[in-house]
């Protein structure tokens, strides 16, 4: 578990770097909510100061909208990431406790403009959340490789100033099943 506490360190350090007190206790925290805490760091890092060619204004994993417009304008562009679906399998054989858990991750992310062309700032935001997912320290700290991007979807401009659109990570790390995660 030497990957629990270098990531936990790391995540201390990113999230003090960014203000924010941070307690963390890793005997009670499972490998997927550590994970996501990653995510959503790596999100929060996206700026142009820190190299990327977007500034993220808003990251939450909590997505009630019904609509792009809902959120402040101020809050764009945003990140919306979720842990989604989870598939585990024994990693070798003989291993009782020790499990391969393959964590979805799916990034939903608006952009706005008011002239309504979203395309440039879509592409771009789509470049940055990728290379934050694939090179950022805490989040791999805790995988057994880099998050595998698999899939972008786009709104295909459906909401005219507004775009939305998800993109899905594949990451890979060990589930301990007897002390559950």
């Amino acid at each position: 578990m030497a990957h629990i506490h270098l990531a936990t360190e790391l995540l201390e350090d990113i999230l003090t770097e960014a203000g924010e007190d941070l307690i963390l206790e890793t005997a009670d925290m499972s490998e997927r909510y550590l994970i996501l805490t990653a995510v959503i760091a790596a999100l929060e890092g996206i700026t142009v100061a820190g190299g990327y060619s977007t500034d993220v204004a808003y990251v939450s994993e909590t997505l009630k909208l019904k609509h792009p417009e809902e959120l402040d304008k101020n809050k764009f562009p945003a990140c919306f990431p979720i842990d989604a679906d989870e598939v585990k399998e024994q990693m070798t054989i003989g291993d009782e406790y020790n499990l391969l858990a393959t964590l979805g991750v799916v990034i939903t992310s608006m952009v706005f403009d008011p002239h309504g062309r979203t395309a440039e700032a879509r592409s771009e935001l789509i470049r940055d959340v990728e290379r934050a997912m694939v090179n950022n320290v805490a989040l791999n700290a805790l995988l057994l490789m880099p998050p595998q991007p698999t899939k972008v979807e786009t709104d295909k401009g459906f909401f005219g100033n507004y775009s939305v659109f998800s993109q899905e990570f594949e990451l890979q790390y060990v589930y301990n099943h007897a002390t559950g995660g």
